[in-house]
């Protein structure tokens, strides 16, 4: 399931007139369901490799998430949200409090500022936000 995502996002950046080799793809979450630490058997790993595939290395934000742990079972670096700023591409993978609370225009702050709305790219895999309000944002979506 993971690489069907990735495949997606991939897709819908293309579709989007970005090369996915030069975009900055933020993953939201990375534990094995939403609101626990427990990332063992998280199939967010899966997405991170096919996207790798590609030559893209994401940035990966959980607060949930221990680094340790994230760092030791899958090699990655934990950032903060701060760090999602200028995307191209926002993978919300795990349906975390933190990231349902966020509005459309907190999620489009974390854009780069000189991209036109039907050239960002959201995808929101547990599907925890209206596509109503996408829409009303312009953006290029995609949900399972």
């Amino acid at each position: 399931m993971g690489g069907f995502v990735a495949d997606a996002a991939i897709k819908q950046m293309v579709l989007a007139g970005k090369s996915p080799r030069n975009a900055k793809v933020v993953i939201l979450g990375l534990t094995f369901k939403e609101n626990c630490p427990d990332s063992r058997n998280s199939k967010v790993e899966d997405i991170i490799k096919r996207l790798g595939e590609y030559g893209i290395e994401p940035v990966i934000i959980d607060p949930w998430a221990n680094e340790r742990d994230a760092k030791l079972e899958y090699n990655i670096e934990l950032k903060k949200l701060d760090d999602a700023h200028n995307a191209d591409c926002i993978i919300v993978a795990v349906a975390h409090n933190e990231y349902r609370k966020m509005s459309m225009e907190d999620i489009d702050l974390l854009y780069k500022d000189d991209l036109t709305s039907n050239e960002k790219v959201l995808i929101d895999v547990k599907g925890i936000y209206k596509i109503s309000e996408i829409q009303k944002f312009g953006y290029r979506y995609w949900r399972l």
